[in-house]
């Protein structure tokens, strides 16, 4: 089943961060979030994911059988480094969690490392690992609740590119293994463009276009939407490449 958010829209205060947004992702796809610094991004996934109030629907699929509706993985994703590997994956199952850990706790936690292939840091505490490697825990902990949706805000911030491509590629295969429906914010155009089954482009709050990334990363509405002069070319694997040249007018304001 998709995941159907219907005017969705996010205030804090007297400022509109999302602006009666509408949108539709499948399950089995990838969608990107793309958009300037301030455009609404990580306010919409954090509505979809229900950590913050906002007016408007959100349809999203039933849980399965020993899982829960939504694994989220926030853009700040500091935790006490005291825990383990495999303790900070189980607290991805903690509204699952009884009086005692289980050993299906334990196994999905497991099997969550297992899947991103760091099963080996089980042991580890969490402040020995590199940034990539913490990431990639983060990233299991959200899929070791067994979700049928899968929100990432910003799953590949500060990674060197060897990591951001093995988290992009695992989060493309897994997707697809498992039917999640993926929802993720991403600043790199070109891996957006690469890895998501649709962009949503945000902008100023609103979406100013959605849909496959050949149809939509264009270079009209990047310089609409950034202020970036940029071409648009193809890849070996005739995915699109995004190659930025030159402010359209001048600095964009952030």
């Amino acid at each position: 089943m998709s995941v159907a958010a219907t005017d969705i829209t996010v205030r804090y205060g007297r400022t509109i961060a999302v602006d009666a947004v509408s949108l539709m992702a499948e399950a089995g796809t990838v969608t990107a979030l793309v958009g300037p610094n301030g455009s609404g991004k990580s306010s919409l996934v954090k509505a979809l994911a229900g950590v913050i109030r906002f007016d408007g629907k959100v349809a999203l699929p039933e849980a399965q059988a020993e899982g829960r509706v939504i694994g989220y993985m926030p853009q700040d994703t500091q935790s006490a480094t005291a825990l383990t590997v495999l303790e900070t994956v189980v607290l991805g199952r903690l509204d699952q969690l009884n009086l005692r850990l289980s050993d299906t706790d334990v196994r999905l936690a497991a099997q969550a490392l297992a899947d991103l292939g760091i099963g080996h840091l089980a042991a580890r505490d969490l402040g020995e690992l590199s940034g990539g490697q913490r990431q990639l825990v983060f990233l299991a902990q959200a899929l070791s609740g067994n979700p049928k949706v899968l929100l990432l805000d910003e799953p590949i911030s500060a990674l060197d590119i060897h990591h951001q491509l093995h988290v992009l590629q695992n989060v493309s295969q897994l997707t697809r293994r498992l039917g999640l429906t993926t929802i993720m914010v991403l600043h790199d155009l070109t891996a957006a463009a690469r890895h998501a089954d649709r962009v949503a482009v945000m902008d100023r709050g609103r979406l100013a276009g959605i849909g496959s990334p050949t149809n939509v990363l264009t270079p009209a509405l990047i310089r609409a939407v950034f202020q970036v002069e940029a071409t648009v070319t193809r890849g070996a694997d005739d995915k699109p490449i995004i190659t930025a040249l030159a402010c359209a007018h001048g600095l964009p304001s952030v």
